[in-house]
């Protein structure tokens, strides 16, 4: 096989892993009801508990605190799994993160267990899916350089296979409403084939070193396809590094330490806006049944929009990758966040109303929003710090907001217990925090670029 067969195949097999792999517990508000019509943890109901949806309460918070709980692994495992890539290489990382992943899939079918000792395997299981993904996902990103003239397009391809691997839990909720049922045994030992098969291939044609990062010479000669993807933006420099930018906040502290970037303005008012951005959208996917029955009032409607919720989710990343790249090659750093500020508030509004039109038109919105968000937060650390330092201020922004993310549990059970499963509040209070944290952001960098168009010498920290 020749040199450029090889590099395809790498490509073809990294796209293939994290299409059924990396963003998969993305899926739960499609793996959610499959769970209960399964009956997990329907010991915690009484027959008197049973509400609309065919759950209780109880259930429902054991459920939503496993997905709670696979959310903040997945983004403390980031920092590590950084680690982990520079020790023993990207090959070795994937294979490892594939490993985990095929025994989390094992785990996890083989569910809550009382004997010989009582083991708890849908949070193990789904625990373990979450900390293998940043494995598999971040040992992805030096591939795109196997092909320094096509990096802009592999990266999408990468980024739209993350975001439409949550379609695995909208098929497995197809087939057993369409089937006489598929056990979630026979589902996740299944799917731990794929793992399976991802590490023989890759022992047999991974890299021995990573590609390395591209030069100068070869982003200009990609300029009309390359992009900033996210995290991806830690394995190459983007386009604003080596071509001139009309973006000023463009190099707003470069040079500067470490230190001083974690303590200054742009990185306090970024981790506000990322943990608030990001909970909220976890909160969404955590709740979005409750939350259609709240609204809707209609079961059977409910259902049908989650269903549709859970199919728009997967290829929403998908869809927008043209518009997220023509953004961020085309448009300022303030016009980006504008544009996510706008996106947080109407899809905010529109998400507490009780119409059906309504509810659909928050739901495409919000589909659109969530890779956005964090395609524009590697792109603003990326162009804000740097890259001499990107990787530990992305990991770092991204654990911390793991850690903030561990609030959704008390605050879902506030909701079905005090607030008696009314949303209203708990939604209007992310609505204005989201406004106060994108506003707040966008006169950060509106300040920022005028200073610098103004020549002012003063530091970003001494602002």
């Amino acid at each position: 096989m020749t040199s450029n067969k090889v590099r395809q195949l790498q490509v073809l097999l990294v796209i293939f892993i994290n299409l059924f792999s990396t963003g998969i517990i993305f899926g739960f508000a499609a793996l959610k009801p499959v769970l209960i019509r399964k009956g997990a943890y329907s010991w915690l109901c009484s027959p008197d508990d049973i509400d609309l949806m065919g759950s209780c309460s109880q259930q429902e918070l054991r459920l939503n605190n496993m997905f709670v709980l696979s959310v903040a692994l997945t983004n403390m495992a980031s920092l590590p799994a950084g680690s982990i890539l520079d020790w023993i290489g990207p090959t070795k990382t994937s294979i490892s993160g594939a490993a985990l992943f095929g025994l989390g899939c094992l785990v996890f079918g083989g569910g809550y267990t009382k004997w010989p000792v009582v083991l708890d395997g849908y949070y193990i299981g789904f625990s373990l899916l979450a900390i293998a993904s940043p494995l598999i996902f971040l040992s992805s990103f030096h591939v795109s350089n196997a092909f320094p003239a096509r990096s802009g397009l592999i990266l999408s391809l990468i980024m739209a296979a993350f975001n439409a691997s949550s379609t695995s839990f909208v098929v497995f909720d197809w087939l057993d409403k369409k089937t006489t049922g598929v056990s979630i045994q026979t589902w996740f030992w299944c799917y731990a084939l794929i793992p399976a098969l991802f590490i023989v291939l890759q022992s047999l044609t991974g890299p021995l070193v990573a590609y390395q990062k591209q030069t100068a010479p070869q982003l200009a000669a990609s300029a009309t396809s390359a992009s900033t993807y996210g995290a991806t933006s830690a394995d190459r420099p983007s386009l604003e590094e080596t071509m001139p930018s009309k973006d000023l906040f463009v190099g707003t502290m470069f040079g500067s330490s470490l230190l001083v970037q974690l303590f200054s303005r742009h990185f306090g008012l970024l981790l506000f806006f990322f943990s608030v951005y990001a909970d909220r959208i976890n909160w969404e996917i955590q709740t979005i049944s409750e939350q259609l029955l709240f609204y809707l009032g209609d079961p059977k409607l409910a259902l049908r929009t989650a269903s549709l919720f859970s199919i728009l989710l997967s290829i929403g990343g998908i869809v927008g990758v043209p518009l997220f790249g023509w953004l961020l090659d085309h448009r300022n750093t303030f016009d980006s966040s504008l544009v996510v500020l706008v996106i947080g508030v109407v899809y905010g509004i529109l998400g507490m109303t009780h119409t059906m039109a309504t509810q659909i038109a928050s739901i495409s919105l919000f589909v659109v929003l969530r890779p956005l968000l964090y395609v524009f937060v590697g792109d603003y650390c990326g162009k804000a710090f740097g890259y001499d330092t990107f990787g530990r201020v992305y990991g770092l922004a991204t654990t911390l907001v793991g850690l903030l993310g561990l609030i959704l549990g008390p605050v879902d059970s506030l909701v079905k217990s005090r607030l008696q499963g009314n949303y209203d509040l708990v939604n209007s209070v992310w609505l204005i925090l989201g406004f106060a944290s994108s506003g707040l952001l966008c006169w950060s960098i509106h300040r920022e670029s005028e200073r610098r168009r103004r020549g002012d010498t003063l530091g970003p920290v001494d602002q």
